[in-house]
């Protein structure tokens, strides 16, 4: 078992040298040294789980620290006048932990000498140039009360309210948010600056408030009695809230995309009817005109004598829309060619005088046409353009390219087609 004059061997590899006493590297230096002295255990009962980290800082900051309620204080016990086993045994305990603080007292120091240059310390050593007399956290404060000025440490002050007020990030563990906040408190107590737990608690409800999952939480937290509001209870409270929210969503999620493929699915079988339904129609009408053509080659040789029949362009069978716009103008030069040749010009029958319009009066560019085919229609469709049917809109269409929007209109495209749109004329 060490006693006090055991000396411990600590890791200074983890500890960072500095030039100058500063504000940053002061706090800094702080928690290395503290991290190192959390490895060897107290068995003070006010030391918590940090070992002897409290030789490192004011009690101020040491009741910052998660379940630390009191300071750690630990006297040399008094000369043994016990006469049992019992009291000895007592006695020997209380040594122990004494001892113990003063050897790792010591290594504190050692590790603030070994972090700071010598000469910063010349007004604290004895003649002898030691420092004698002086606690780890005594030697901090003389640091920063010699080197470090006001002005700096009102920025340090400011900086860390401004931590203070850091957005929580939902892509991170809640305790990321928390340790942010309790550094932050941490750094402002050593500069004598009181964050109380109603500080933080006041910062994260604010936070919290902001994510409409965790409403119901921040309600709940409302609730409770003010001697229940602790900083502790606040992260326990939240970081069940948060975890059970992302275990819902998660589900909620796989639930979501479920449906998105049932409602794909189901677009999908609609689409396959519509072009289903789109070819047959143009079958029907390929068949159609084809009779038509027939019939109108077959009446000529009749009515006019021996006369040489027009060509007949053969289409291509792969191609069912360049198909039918070929025998639609052989069918439209036919009749054309049968008006001219017959006597008067006029003896073609009255309902081939009245049809409005076919699909060969797309005589421009792109499918347009310089007459329109449904001059009564104002309907406009995002993928096909203007001067459509009545019943043909952007929400109706059954032709509907990539990115279709099923709100445009003529006075709102929605960069949509320009096809036919110069035929509108605003009324």
């Amino acid at each position: 078992m060490p006693t006090a004059e055991t000396t411990y061997v600590y890791d200074m590899a983890s500890l960072d040298k500095v030039t100058q006493p500063t504000i940053g590297n002061l706090l800094k230096a702080q928690n290395q040294i503290a991290a190192i002295l959390s490895d060897y255990p107290c068995n003070a009962t006010t030391s918590g789980s940090y070992g002897h980290a409290f030789l490192i800082y004011s009690d101020t900051v040491w009741l910052t620290k998660d379940g630390i309620t009191a300071p750690v204080v630990i006297n040399k016990p008094a000369t043994f006048a016990g006469t049992s086993y019992a009291s000895r045994y007592v006695y020997e305990d209380m040594l122990k932990i004494y001892e113990d603080k003063i050897t790792h007292q010591k290594g504190a120091i050692r590790m603030i000498k070994y972090i700071f240059p010598e000469p910063v310390f010349l007004d604290l050593c004895d003649d002898q140039g030691q420092l004698v007399g002086k606690t780890p956290q005594q030697i901090i404060q003389h640091l920063q009360d010699t080197f470090c000025d006001d002005e700096e440490t009102e920025e340090e002050i400011l900086k860390q309210y401004k931590i203070m007020n850091v957005k929580y990030d939902p892509s991170e563990l809640v305790q990321v948010y928390f340790k942010a906040l309790q550094d932050a408190r941490t750094i402002l107590a050593s500069l004598n600056e009181t964050a109380s737990d109603k500080v933080l608690i006041r910062q994260g409800i604010d936070q919290f408030n902001k994510h409409m999952d965790l409403n119901e939480a921040v309600d709940d937290w409302k609730k409770k009695p003010s001697i229940d509001k602790t900083w502790k209870a606040f992260k326990t409270h939240f970081s069940k809230a948060i975890t059970k929210n992302n275990k819902r969503s998660g589900t909620l999620k796989e639930i979501g995309i479920a449906n998105q493929v049932q409602e794909q699915v189901e677009a999908n079988r609609d689409n396959t009817e519509t072009v289903a339904q789109f070819q047959l129609e143009q079958a029907q009408t390929i068949e159609a005109l084809t009779t038509r053509l027939a019939l109108l080659e077959a009446s000529k040789p009749k009515a006019y004598g021996a006369q040489v029949p027009p060509a007949i362009i053969t289409p291509p069978p792969s191609d069912d829309i360049s198909q039918m716009t070929t025998i639609l103008q052989a069918v439209m030069a036919a009749q054309t060619k049968t008006t001219q040749e017959s006597p008067g010009g006029n003896n073609t029958p009255d309902k081939e005088r009245k049809r409005q319009w076919n699909t060969n009066d797309n005589d421009l560019p792109n499918g347009q046409r310089s007459k329109r085919r449904h001059p009564k229609s104002d309907t406009y469709c995002h993928s096909c353009g203007y001067d459509l049917p009545p019943k043909h809109d952007s929400k109706s269409c059954k032709w509907k390219k990539d990115g279709h929007k099923d709100g445009a209109t003529i006075l709102n495209k929605m960069s949509g087609s320009e096809r036919n749109c110069f035929h509108y004329k605003s009324k």
